[in-house]
């Protein structure tokens, strides 16, 4: 093989690697509060979003609603929503709050967040102490 189809080669994945980061494609992250409220309206039926809390690497978000509370979390490159019962056991461990769930498929809802008071709270809140 020619060096220089080597070095093409090379500078056409590079450039392609580059132009999928620049659309951002299979991007599958939660960028922000408002990103997680839209997610949870689109996936939940009559779900209207009031404010939510997202963890440190985009990976899940509680969202609090008018009619209660949803956990979307990313499956993949999609993300997917459930709605949370009237009470859920809530643990906490340091930074990390884990959110039992009604549907074993689902699996448990587990947020890192920066702080232990950030926990602290956010657990206050899923207990209905604001």
């Amino acid at each position: 093989m020619r060096w220089w189809v080597l070095v093409g080669s090379f500078t056409a994945i590079l450039t392609l690697a580059g132009l999928i980061r620049l659309l951002k494609l299979g991007h599958g992250a939660i960028d922000d509060e408002a990103g997680a409220m839209r997610l949870a309206e689109q996936l939940l039926t009559g779900f209207n979003a009031s404010h939510a809390i997202c963890d440190l690497g985009g990976e899940t978000a509680v969202v609090f609603g008018d009619d209660g509370i949803a956990f979307v979390r990313r499956h993949g490159t999609h993300f997917v929503a459930r709605r949370l019962g009237n009470d859920p056991p809530v643990t906490r461990d340091l930074t990390m709050v884990s959110i039992g769930h009604d549907e074993t498929m689902f699996g448990p809802c587990v947020l890192h967040l920066a702080t232990e008071s950030d926990a602290r709270a956010l657990v206050a809140m899923l207990r209905g102490k604001n």
